[in-house]
């Protein structure tokens, strides 16, 4: 009898736990109803058949709760084992595939084998005795999913490039959207591969990931998801939960000597407004030298520039000889700009981060990127350890003259002495989609630095979110996609776009958005000095060069509680989530200090805050140090939220406070 009431409780608790779940995903379910989700899984996932099979009955569960899916399966692993069976080795430069015309065979031949089974997979219907409860009906016995394949990707031939004849190997020209789009309304889950053709019949080998970033891209697509055989870490092995565009275009522009996948990112994104824009300096060195590699335009070889294009990437890059004061002027100032992204950085871990690990500038002396060590392959010639004369600074990831006097990225060409790997006057090149991997990827060199890289590359095209998965974990898309913290990594173009630390010259913008609050009685007004006094504890949302939105963030680390304060939206940015975001970006914050607790105390915006995730409390368990200077003629109320902090969190002292979250020389709010 015991036995039963305890298997009867078990199951209550299961169905408890089931009612839960799904009341919370319900916004999620809503919310990703019509959205168009392009999800890549690589080879060497499709490889191992039970997480494959995981993975597909999650692509049909998406499929029926709304989503339009298009699915990029990769084949790199079945090509290798298909060529090993008869006795070829496989060959990569960089990113691609040397294509000869059995590489190619067996291409064809692992990507016919890949969409035949998941067609399979994806037919399976119900089974019948699990749906007697809910009546009969045909609709119930409709074979599963239709699958729409196709010549939906047009390519061209990669040719010679760098002295390499790359045979059946294409790059991406275009996706054929509208056809897509019309698969995707029929509601077909849309099934594309690696391989791409041509006008004049030709089928070509392209690289996977060029062409899931060129279709997210080219449909508008609302997520691309990558899932990776394993989870996205940092240096001390913890799972990284988010990464702005700016925190993962710093970390990837940091192994650019070390990694052609970073190397290839920096070549194809940074043309000399975007890298002046992201305050990089040297942009005029970007180009290449005289030697082979690319020209100003990312495509001539040697000999097919021309005199005009090979002069002006060697005057361009030649002018930094003759300005060796400014050069170091300009180092100084990107070390400042280096500070900086290393505080961007750590905040971006699920307890406080490292710091931003630097580069390696001498070719495999730590060698490896991305929590990996010992892994580096070297730069050329041309690279030397600027951090023996510049103190650990990386100097913007070698552009221009701040590579050092002796090449690298900038003075005399790319990675090697004179080879051209830059792109001229830094002009950036046009592409549909961005490849990664080869070899790297291959050999899981540099860890997931090219997944990092393809996320970034989407978002820069339009994506606005891109989730790197590790497909190990059981229900790994329902539980990124359905639950409010996820279990991935995700690299967004709009998360706190525009948020960050106050500046001095920032003090008139706040004052700006306060002041209103102020003198209708919402906030407690500040004077100048205090507002000075207070500055380092602010952050700003900017547009356009204008604060449209503040906050400011005192921790008390003695009762593990940080207080929200001076909380203003503009008018004209309300209704947009400005505020919501601000907020999210304080929690993440607080989190990264060692926080458990968000308090705040108002008058009269009690309601938007309870909306999400505030509760009244008493004036007393607020910390001692607050209580002490509270206005109680104000009849102000207090709410707090409870923060989600991870079990591993431990910062029991000051010290370790410090570490945290805020420069140690930041003095503590009280």
């Amino acid at each position: 009898m015991g036995a039963g009431r305890a298997e009867d409780a078990r199951d209550a608790l299961k169905e408890v736990q089931f009612v839960r779940w799904f009341r919370e995903a319900w916004p999620y379910i809503q919310g990703h109803r019509g959205s168009t989700f392009v999800i890549v899984v690589p080879g060497d996932v499709v490889a191992n058949r039970p997480t494959f099979d995981s993975i597909l009955q999650d692509v049909a569960l998406l499929h029926g709760l709304g989503v339009r899916i298009v699915l990029v399966p990769g084949s790199h692993v079945q090509i290798k084992e298909l060529l090993e069976e008869r006795g070829v080795a496989s060959v990569f430069h960089g990113a691609y595939r040397v294509t000869d015309a059995e590489a190619l065979a067996a291409a064809m031949e692992a990507s016919g084998r890949t969409r035949v089974d998941i067609e399979a997979k994806l037919s399976r219907g119900p089974v019948i005795p699990v749906l007697r409860r809910h009546g009969e009906s045909e609709k119930w016995h409709e074979v599963g999913i239709s699958v729409a394949s196709g010549n939906f990707v047009h390519a061209k031939r990669r040719g010679v490039v760098g002295g390499v004849d790359y045979g059946a190997t294409g790059e991406v020209k275009r996706v054929d959207v509208p056809r897509i789009r019309s698969r995707l309304d029929s509601s077909c889950v849309v099934l594309l591969s690696n391989l791409g053709f041509t006008p004049a019949g030709e089928v070509l080998n392209c690289n996977t990931y060029e062409v899931a970033t060129a279709c997210a891209i080219g449909l508008g697509a609302d997520k691309l998801i990558c899932l990776l055989d394993g989870a996205v870490m940092d240096d001390r092995g913890r799972l990284i939960r988010w990464l702005t565009l700016q925190q993962a275009d710093v970390i990837i522009r940091n192994r650019a000597t070390q990694s052609y996948t970073a190397a290839d990112y920096v070549k194809a994104v940074a043309g000399e407004e975007y890298i002046k824009s992201l305050g990089l300096v040297g942009a005029q060195g970007a180009g290449g030298g005289r030697g082979k590699g690319r020209g100003r335009e990312g495509e001539a070889e040697e000999g097919e520039a021309g005199e005009e294009e090979e002069r002006g990437g060697w005057e361009e890059g030649s002018r930094g000889e003759q300005q060796e004061e400014e050069e170091e002027d300009e180092v100084a100032a990107s070390v400042e700009r280096w500070k900086a992204q290393r505080a961007l950085y750590s905040m971006s871990f699920e307890k406080p981060g490292p710091p931003l690990p630097s580069p390696s500038f001498t070719g495999g002396r730590e060698g490896g990127a991305w929590g990996e060590r010992g892994n580096g392959r070297g730069s050329g010639a041309g690279v030397v350890d600027v951090r023996e004369n510049w103190g650990n600074a990386p100097t913007d990831s070698g552009f221009g003259a701040s590579a050092g006097r002796n090449g690298g990225w900038g003075r005399n060409g790319g990675n090697g002495r004179n080879g051209g790997n830059g792109g001229g006057n830094g002009r950036a090149e046009e592409r549909k989609g961005f490849a990664v991997g080869g070899e790297e990827r291959s050999v899981h060199r540099y860890g997931f630095l090219s997944e990092l890289t393809a996320a970034v590359y989407a978002c820069r095209g339009g994506v606005r979110r891109v989730h790197l998965l590790d497909s190990v974990v059981e229900g790994t898309l329902l539980l990124e996609l359905y639950t409010r913290d996820g279990v991935g990594t995700m690299v967004s173009s709009d998360l706190y776009e525009g948020t960050r630390a106050a500046q001095v010259t920032d003090m008139p913008g706040i004052k700006a958005l306060l002041q209103p609050l102020e003198a209708a009685g919402v906030l407690v007004a500040r004077g100048d000095d205090q507002l000075r006094k207070e500055l380092p504890y602010f952050t700003v949302v900017e547009r356009d060069g204008q604060a449209i939105a503040c906050a400011a963030l005192f921790p008390f680390p003695s009762a593990r509680m940080a207080e929200v304060a001076a909380f203003a939206v503009s008018p004209a940015s309300r209704g947009h989530g400005r505020g919501d975001n601000l907020l999210a970006y304080l929690e993440r914050r607080a989190v990264d200090m060692g926080m458990e607790k968000l308090f705040l105390m108002t008058t009269r915006t009690a309601d938007w805050f309870v909306h999400r995730g505030f509760a009244p409390c008493e004036l007393e368990r607020l910390p001692e140090e607050k209580l002490r200077k509270v206005d109680r003629s104000r009849g102000s109320k207090s709410f707090v939220k409870d923060l989600e902090v991870s079990d591993e969190e431990d910062t029991d002292s000051e010290e370790e406070w410090d570490d945290a979250g805020l420069p140690t020389d930041l003095p503590k709010y009280s």
